[in-house]
């Protein structure tokens, strides 16, 4: 059907019955176009195109491969520019952060005492009266109320009588 569509449209424009596609040429328009007419001109016109540069009247598959690649043109190039930043740019760089991240974790100074500094957290949390002292966060009980100073006694002398 489509053949015949497409010889009709040669001779409706004035061509001749000397231009002919070949079979394979037929099969990738149609693999292309999907049976649609615009899309069937559109091919058979720049593979015709292709094939009066080749100076050629059989137009082949190759002719048909040329003219499909001549209407995508700039704009499957833009198309594969744009998929790649639509969707492996994004991905790329939210690896590569993450990345970054375990790295700092895992090589920085403060994070290499990170048991110590989870204990610390530990003992903030807890309740005044369980909360057991950890070494080197804060000092004992013991030794705070042995060293803080004790109160003087004030005495106070005996009224003396009038």
């Amino acid at each position: 059907d489509m053949e015949n569509y497409i010889r009709h449209r040669i001779l409706v424009v004035g061509g001749s019955t000397t231009v002919s596609f070949e079979r394979s040429a037929m099969e990738e328009i149609y693999n292309y176009s999907q049976g649609y007419p615009r899309l069937i001109n559109l091919v058979c016109d720049r593979a015709l195109l292709a094939g009066y540069n080749a100076q050629t009247d059989v137009i082949d598959a190759s002719l048909v491969k040329l003219g499909i690649r001549s209407l995508l043109g700039e704009e499957e190039k833009k198309y594969f520019i744009k998929r790649f930043l639509k969707f492996r740019v994004p991905v790329i760089a939210s690896i590569l952060f993450f990345l970054a991240g375990v790295l700092f974790f895992f090589l920085s100074q403060e994070n290499l005492n990170w048991k110590k500094g989870f204990e610390a957290l530990t003992v903030a949390f807890q309740s005044p009266g369980t909360a057991p002292v950890a070494r080197g966060i804060a000092p004992a009980l013991s030794d705070a109320s042995s060293s803080a100073p004790s109160r003087p006694k004030v005495e106070t002398a005996d009224a003396a009588p009038v």
